[in-house]
């Protein structure tokens, strides 16, 4: 049987690799590339194996940092319509999902989570799009708990307009998106 495969997106620094360092399988995957560098660290879309989900082999694949000193914006977007398109046209690894991964301290949808977005809508992952993605809150362990609260709320402003960070990020869904919070050592919600 086919593994689940997810791209996980966002950008320098967000905790992408030390996430997939969290899930993949020591056993059967080497360690991604993580740490603060301000060029970034990963330079292309690396796959990771990942320890099973209820029975269910996941694989990862890790993407260059939106906002990379090295990789423009563009040059990531590229990487990963190439990752699809192949994809679309072998039909066997066909991407399942996308983490899209933002720090919960940052509280606002930041540049990785909008290249997402324009993913999403420009028709590259099916009819159910945003059924296959996942917001991550990176860092709730550094997080207030003013920031958790906003990162989940379901609030809107006086026009309407969504407050929460989720929220935003799923505005253009039909219904509400599947999104969740990380700490550095708490992986639980995603497995």
């Amino acid at each position: 049987k086919n593994p689940k495969i997810f791209l996980v997106v966002g950008e320098c620094g967000d905790g992408k690799s030390t996430l997939i360092n969290a899930l993949r399988d020591p056993l059967r995957s080497g360690e991604p590339k993580a740490g603060l560098c301000s060029r970034g660290v990963t330079k292309n879309i690396e796959a990771f194996v990942g320890l099973p989900i209820e029975g269910v082999q996941v694989d990862y694949l890790d993407t260059p940092g939106v906002g990379d000193m090295d990789v423009t914006p563009m040059k990531v977007l590229t990487l990963i319509e190439q990752e699809l398109m192949s994809d679309q046209i072998n039909g066997t690894d066909a991407i399942d999902g996308v983490i899209v991964t933002t720090p919960v301290p940052d509280g606002r949808v930041k540049l990785g989570a909008q290249v997402v977005q324009l993913l999403v809508e420009h028709g590259f992952l099916g009819e159910d799009k945003w059924e296959n993605i996942i917001l991550v809150g990176t860092k709730r362990d550094r997080a207030t708990p003013e920031e958790l609260e906003l990162f989940g709320t379901d609030r809107v402003d006086e026009d309407g307009q969504p407050v929460g960070i989720a929220a935003q990020f799923f505005a253009m869904a039909p219904r509400r998106g599947t999104f969740v919070t990380t700490a550095k050592d708490d992986y639980g919600e995603l497995r």
